[in-house]
């Protein structure tokens, strides 16, 4: 089991409340009515500060302290991410002034959000050292509404630039669909001339273990179905067991 002592990365859901509502979350009851059962709480900026405490937020930029002799390789973003699979992160009231603390630590920071809160203004406070900030951008105006219910294409944009202008980096992350892989170039082209950091795509590999048998037995497959993310031929993470649509994209776009 893993000591407080050795750990140098933390994924943080600051809050379950969202403005979206895509249609495979599981925030949504079948896909489009929102599930009364679901609870709405968040972290303070005083709940944060208790739990990631200034000797922890130093802990997370150590070297990797030997477990058995051995030295562990950490896996994905080194620091916090601030995940976006029960809640969006802007939906947090205290969200920036959380960023601005672990900032000051000089921790970095991966924030992952659909982007369509807040105001230019709110988003420019996040251009700081050590801060990227990965809006889901899922197409152009047209199509990027099918599945980002409720949110704002071009607010979204607005905010992205008001973040780049200020000094910020911004990732645009597109998950493809078959409604929208046909403005992926649009996009990318896109992103390059509004000075995102980097635009990333996830592409799905679906295998068949019982065609694949040796394969299957390579990756250890035990349990079906089995997930595996990887990026840049190294496992960023695997699971057994089935995910929601929606817990699925938030763990590609923390990983990748």
């Amino acid at each position: 089991m893993l000591k407080l002592s050795e750990i140098r990365q933390l994924h943080i859901e600051l809050t379950t409340r969202c403005n979206a509502r895509c249609p495979m979350c599981m925030r949504n009851y079948r896909g489009s009515e929102f599930n009364s059962g679901y609870p709405m709480c968040e972290l303070s900026l005083a709940d944060f500060k208790h739990i990631v405490t200034p000797e922890l937020l130093a802990q997370l930029i150590q070297p990797e302290a030997p477990i058995n002799g051995l030295v562990p390789k950490v896996f994905g973003f080194r620091g916090i991410t601030f995940n976006g699979n029960l809640g969006d992160f802007a939906s947090a009231r205290d969200a920036v002034d959380i960023v601005e603390y672990v900032a000051e630590h000089s921790v970095p920071v991966h924030i992952n959000t659909n982007g369509s809160l807040r105001n230019s203004a709110w988003w420019a406070r996040l251009a700081l050292p050590g801060v990227t900030v990965g809006f889901a951008i899922d197409g152009m105006s047209d199509t990027h509404k099918l599945y980002r219910q409720d949110t704002d294409w071009h607010r979204i944009i607005e905010h992205a630039q008001a973040l780049i202008q200020a000094g910020g980096r911004a990732i645009w992350r597109f998950v493809p669909f078959e409604h929208n892989r046909h403005q992926e170039h649009d996009c990318r082209r896109m992103a390059h001339e509004l000075g995102f950091f980097e635009f990333e795509n996830i592409s799905v590999i679906k295998i068949d273990v019982e065609k694949n048998s040796e394969l299957a037995e390579a990756l250890r497959v035990k349990g079906l179905p089995t997930l595996m993310i990887y990026k840049q031929g190294e496992m960023k993470w695997r699971q057994s067991g089935e995910q929601d649509a929606n817990t699925l994209i938030g763990l590609v776009q923390e990983y990748v």
